[in-house]
């Protein structure tokens, strides 16, 4: 974030004086304890802190994306079409 994505948004050098890296635990956390008013984070490191709101994906041209995939093995009982989430709309069901 700090060498790639930070100076994209024009905002690397007011960043530099306020951030700090979170090394251990949620970020999310941080706002929590008092110690940040803003963090940025994987969503699905911030989803689960309670006391923070989520506000928004940052914007397509800084976001990246991580993409995770899973099979059913063959001969497994568990087939496709019983997995949750399936449906979902980013699942591309193959």
């Amino acid at each position: 974030m700090t060498t790639e994505r930070f100076p994209r948004l024009g905002i690397a050098e007011s960043i530099k004086a306020k951030g700090q890296r979170i090394s251990a635990g949620y970020a999310g956390e941080a706002i929590v304890r008092g110690e940040a008013e803003i963090v940025i984070q994987q969503m699905s490191e911030l989803l689960p802190v309670k006391g923070i709101d989520f506000v928004g994906l940052l914007p397509d041209g800084v976001q990246r994306v991580t993409t995770y995939a899973a099979r059913v093995a063959t001969g497994s009982n568990n087939r496709w079409e019983q997995l949750p989430g399936r449906n979902h709309p980013l699942s591309r069901g193959h």
